[in-house]
């Protein structure tokens, strides 16, 4: 009898495991499509975004109740802002600890946060640590890309001839113009740390060859869409570098959008797609695009192919108009025109 109370009481004390394994939770999350937000105060003011789906947020625990039988979390994120979701997770032992969150919004979630449960929950050091693993690995395939088959990675091990008709390879080509790139992107968001104005100068180089698509056109819109902050998140729900919307993060493979190595290259895949689209093939045949097809293709990144296709050009929306004409303007200066 001693020894079972003693359990309880360790149980109770230091709390029971929250998941299986770290492989359980992002099982989970591909599972559910949650989709990452930048915090509670974000959530609650884009509340009819999210409802009726699953959200991913990095909260701490700061408290823990029973409310009609049912067990209530009091969490709070790094805003300040807090949520009291429901929840069967064993979680009497979490207080203060800092966790990874899988919240469901119910659809009846009109006003606020009222109706909300926790899916599955991790230790925030655990999922971070394995997340820089798969980083580095991510990193790894872009500084080295592995040799195949297949069309365009054989791209990386095939030289091509320059404007200048000059015969280059990736190698050659990336030591020769990185640090203009790594340059440029620290001044264009001085506040990104040196590892990740390295890990994003690789990942535009190394798409950017490898979907042919001219990497100063990639800069000029990735400045246009999220001023290159990784952590962007615009009042639609677009994230990211490259300003993913959460189906469209989906739909090209993309699980974690404020990842930059992902993002950009589901970007770049995405610009490259309407680059072809637009040029008639010539993007993927020959790496070459017409002022027209970067207009239109910049035109269906922002406001969807449908709507191109729907006007015959350019949709009359301000946004998109203002948007293309930024993204030319920041691309003629970069390519040293006026």
């Amino acid at each position: 009898m001693f020894v079972r109370w003693l359990c309880v009481m360790l149980f109770v004390c230091w709390g029971a495991p929250l998941w299986a394994d770290v492989a359980g939770f992002v099982q989970a999350r591909q599972r559910l499509k949650a989709v990452p937000v930048g915090g509670i105060s974000y959530l609650q003011q884009n509340v009819e975004t999210y409802r009726g789906r699953v959200v991913e947020l990095t909260a701490t625990v700061k408290g823990v109740s029973s409310v009609g039988g049912e067990q209530v979390v009091v969490l709070q994120s790094a805003d300040g802002a807090s949520v009291c979701p429901r929840s069967v997770l064993p979680l009497q032992g979490q207080l203060g600890a800092q966790l990874r969150v899988l919240l469901r919004i119910a659809e009846d979630s009109i006003v606020g946060l009222g109706n909300t449960e926790i899916v599955q929950a991790v230790h925030e050091a655990d999922i971070a640590q394995w997340e820089a693993r798969q980083r580095q690995r991510q990193e790894a395939a872009v500084k080295s890309p592995p040799r195949t088959s297949r069309p365009l990675v054989s791209r990386f091990n095939t030289p091509v001839r320059t404007s200048g008709g000059e015969v280059v390879t990736f190698e050659q080509w990336h030591s020769a113009v990185y640090d203009a790139y790594a340059r440029a992107i620290s001044r264009f968001n001085p506040r990104l740390k040196p590892q990740q104005v390295e890990v994003i100068t690789n990942s535009i180089l190394a798409f950017s060859w490898y979907y042919r698509v001219d990497p100063r056109l990639v800069v000029a819109m990735v400045l246009a869409e999220s001023g290159f902050r990784p952590d962007a998140v615009s009042r639609a729900g677009a994230m990211g570098l490259g300003q993913l919307m959460p189906r469209t993060a989906r739909g090209l493979g993309v699980s974690n959008p404020f990842d930059p190595v992902q993002n950009l290259a589901g970007a770049i895949r995405l610009l490259h797609g309407h680059l072809n689209t637009y040029s008639g093939g010539r993007a993927y045949r020959e790496g070459t695009v017409s002022w027209n097809d970067i207009i239109l293709a910049m035109a269906a990144y922002n406001a969807g192919a449908g709507a191109v296709r729907k006007y015959g050009g350019v949709p009359p929306y301000r946004e998109t108009q203002n948007y293309v004409k930024r993204v030319i303007t920041f691309y003629k200066q970069l390519c040293g025109m006026r």
